[in-house]
């Protein structure tokens, strides 16, 4: 505790502030050694390192002067501002609500605005200590109690009842090697979902991006509903929000978050479709989002929105006329080629490869293609079971038509 109070102390002096300013762009290694004999310098060194490693991911702590920041190993797991501030809009308000794996704070620290009353529980103490001078500050109209101990520990003792349970479990080992599958988990959420659910209606889960949905589904049927959370097209979580109610069906729901808006598209698991229609190649090619490709809703999204497949094995698709509100990547066709063309030597395009044996690596160098700045694409895939290599464009809708 006394590191953290000298550090809040360091943070109160703006020249401490300025020397973390003046130095985020710095090799803090170098700044490590100048600075070895100044305990308090090497504590402001601390700061920017982590700040570093935040830029992108936390982009209003990074830039908040009196924010606290553990070690960079504190922050790996760390949900984005951006998916937090999604879940936060997800969840119903309510009067109180736990998470039982706090870390740094950053989804309590946006769950929180729905509620009014938060429990807070982190092992770690030094962790726990430093996200509770953080959290007091940023959620001081709120009634917040901190705890440090273990998930499994809290829920022995745990008499009171929450409008939400959050859990975002530690994916990592004793060597920091990440786990996939949440009965590896700490804490283990298949051992602990009966004792979680018996103090809260709902519990919502996050889990590794790459976990297995159609399986945990079997493993967790208290599962009401799984959000599939994407940012920028990269899939960030998959989460599942559990409830003591019984559930007739499941839904899945998908996000991804733009620059310039959001893409979401729903659906009920199971509902997987067969025979999807095969169609000639059209003006117009469709790629799902990141979201939608891991919920497996790819044909179910093609469906609703009238569109063909290219290829039975294939996740693109295609359309005489534009879909502009299609939740994906969204294609005008330039030209048609025979794989690795020679007319496409030297052509300055950016490689996809879906349903095709190669990978875009391999495919930019074969061809000597120029990927650094360029605009266009290359397509590689199978259509009717042939390989092709469609050249494109991505269509990008105008502000006028968006009314902009």
């Amino acid at each position: 505790m006394m590191k953290i109070s000298r550090l809040k102390s360091l943070l109160q002096k703006e020249e401490h502030r300025n020397f973390i300013n003046d130095n985020l762009q710095a090799d803090t290694s170098r700044l490590l050694f100048k600075y070895a004999k100044d305990a308090d310098k090497r504590l402001l060194i601390e700061q920017i390192a982590s700040r570093q490693a935040i830029l992108k991911k936390l982009p209003e702590a990074y830039t908040d002067p009196f924010r606290l920041f553990p070690p960079k190993s504190n922050l790996e797991q760390s949900s984005s501002e951006a998916m937090a501030k999604l879940k936060a809009d997800l969840i119903p308000a309510g009067h109180s609500m736990a998470d039982l794996s706090g870390g740094f704070g950053i989804d309590f620290l946006y769950l929180m605005q729905n509620f009014d009353k938060g429990h807070f529980v982190e092992p770690e103490k030094d962790l726990c200590q430093l996200s509770a001078e953080n959290l007091r500050s940023l959620l001081a109209t709120k009634e917040l109690h901190f705890t440090a101990e273990r998930a499994e520990e809290y829920l022995e003792h745990c008499k009171e009842h929450f409008d939400l349970l959050y859990l975002d479990p530690s994916r990592r080992d004793s060597a920091h090697r990440p786990l996939y599958r949440p009965e590896e988990y700490q804490p283990n959420i298949l051992e602990i979902k009966a004792a979680l659910l018996r103090i809260s209606d709902r519990v919502l889960v996050k889990m590794s991006p790459m976990i297995s949905i159609p399986e945990y589904l079997q493993q967790l049927p208290e599962t009401q509903e799984v959000w599939v959370l994407s940012e920028r097209n990269e899939c960030k979580e998959v989460s599942f929000l559990l409830s003591s109610k019984k559930q007739n069906s499941v839904k899945i729901r998908s996000y991804n978050v733009l620059a310039d808006g959001l893409q979401y598209y729903e659906n009920e698991a199971g509902t997987k479709l067969e025979n999807m229609e095969l169609r000639e190649l059209c003006p117009y090619i469709y790629l799902p989002n990141s979201s939608i490709l891991k919920a497996g809703l790819q044909d179910e999204v093609a469906e609703d929105f009238k569109l063909g497949k290219l290829d039975p094995n294939s996740n693109l698709y295609t359309s005489v006329e534009l879909i502009e509100k299609f939740p994906g990547r969204i294609f005008i066709v330039k030209d048609i080629h025979k794989a690795y063309a020679k007319s496409l030597r030297s052509k300055a395009l950016q490689v996809i490869s879906r349903n095709f044996p190669d990978s875009p690596e391999f495919i930019s160098r074969k061809l000597k293609l120029k990927a650094k700045g360029a605009q266009d694409f290359l397509i590689a895939t199978k259509h009717s079971g042939k390989p092709v290599f469609i050249e494109a464009s991505l269509y990008v809708p105008s502000l006028e038509r968006n009314g902009g």
